[in-house]
């Protein structure tokens, strides 16, 4: 069950989708560092291409599909605002205090324990949500 599915008014289910950012980003995962090399900007389209991937599907099974679909870039509009600054390095005051917060609250796990928080995470993610 999403956010958005599970409050489905968007005044109040997107700040919450946008807000759960932040609550993700305390668990233990493996975090790179992403820049403008052409390595870096492949991982983000896949990640990307993914994420995009899973919320189509997921959207064709709620009734609910503009909800999910909006709390699904709101939940990552935190990284999407970061990336005018590591890409082409677009100085925004407010862009940096939001990087300086997000860093802050960041638990960085190394390689392999973070990516295994990661893949169990997701696993229990997706089985929640498609049941």
């Amino acid at each position: 069950m999403t956010i958005a599915a599970m409050i489905p008014n968007p005044w109040v289910g997107l700040p919450l989708a946008f807000l759960s950012h932040f609550g993700v980003d305390m668990l233990p995962h493996w975090n790179w560092e992403p820049d403008a090399r052409p390595l870096s900007l492949l991982g983000i389209v896949l990640d990307l291409i993914l994420l995009e991937i899973l919320v189509v599907y997921l959207a064709f099974q709620s009734p609910l599909k503009l909800n999910l679909a909006a709390g699904a870039f709101f939940a990552i509009l935190p990284d999407l605002l970061e990336a005018p600054y590591i890409f082409f390095g677009f100085n925004n005051r407010w862009v940096k205090k939001l990087m300086r917060f997000q860093k802050g609250l960041q638990n960085r796990a190394p390689t392999l324990p973070g990516l295994l928080t990661q893949i169990l995470l997701s696993a229990l993610c997706l089985l929640i949500l498609t049941r």
